[in-house]
């Protein structure tokens, strides 16, 4: 009996350790094939940039962004939505001509190493059917309690399938060649635009504007909606509350 009784205790035994032991393989296994948990990347990502140091830093990830960034648009969509017939009425650029008041550049998704901010434009004269003058402003990191303005010409163009107007071409600086800019959408009461232009990436480069007495009422959710649907998920604000209150730096310059 005592011989049985060992023999029971030790099959007993070993059965146990089998058991521990599968149970630990298929726990081990489990954990070797659940992945990793990360924290979801945020769909929109808006920064400032407040001296050319942290611009420099910002830009080694942001200056050129990768395609998708810029040109969030699906295989199947091949027609953007600055050149989409069904958005015609969104993109007259007399609506746009037309308001004589400041209008500032809120935020962009380009240009991130530049360190200019409070930059706005205002009309000072219809010149023909085709060419305006307006005066270009904006707040050098070196000079922060003015701006400088600039004399800029602005001639309206066609593209596409408009047969409107819905098109501007100017110089940014005087560095820059002048660049042609679509008026992707207005807002019904002119308080609200988007203006994109053609990357050297490939991708577009889009800027929010606001008309100066609409800033304080914020970005109408329609016009925030289109910006963050076409213009990817990366963007910097340029306009600051102290804009609206800094005198220009005379004399103007021209270009």
């Amino acid at each position: 009996h005592c011989v049985k009784r060992m023999h029971m205790s030790q099959r007993i035994r070993f059965m146990l350790c089998t058991l521990l032991s599968v149970t630990w393989t298929v726990l081990s296994a489990e954990e070797m094939a659940e992945p990793p948990t990360a924290s979801p990347a945020p769909d929109f990502v808006e920064t400032t940039i407040a001296s050319p140091s942290e611009a420099d830093l910002m830009a080694e990830s942001y200056l050129t962004p990768p395609l998708e960034a810029t040109t969030p648009m699906s295989i199947e969509e091949t027609t953007p939505y600055e050149d989409d017939p069904k958005y015609l009425e969104q993109q007259r650029m007399e609506d746009f001509m037309n308001i004589e008041e400041r209008i500032y550049v809120i935020q962009r998704n380009f240009n991130f190493k530049r360190t200019e901010t409070c930059e706005s434009a205002q009309r000072l004269v219809k010149m023909n059917e085709q060419d305006y003058l307006y005066t270009l402003r904006a707040r050098h990191y070196m000079l922060k309690d003015k701006v400088i303005p600039t004399n800029v010409r602005f001639t309206v163009s066609k593209t596409g399938i408009h047969k409107e107007y819905n098109a501007i071409k100017y110089r940014h600086g005087m560095d820059q060649p002048r660049v042609e800019r679509k008026l992707m959408y207005i807002s019904p009461d002119k308080t609200c635009a988007i203006l994109v232009e053609k990357l050297g990436n490939g991708g577009k480069g889009c800027q929010l504007v606001q008309p100066e007495s609409a800033i304080d009422d914020g970005i109408p959710a329609e016009c925030n909606r289109i910006y963050r649907a076409n213009c990817g998920k990366r963007s910097m604000t340029i306009y600051e509350s102290i804009c609206k209150s800094l005198p220009d730096n005379v004399p103007h310059e021209e270009l």
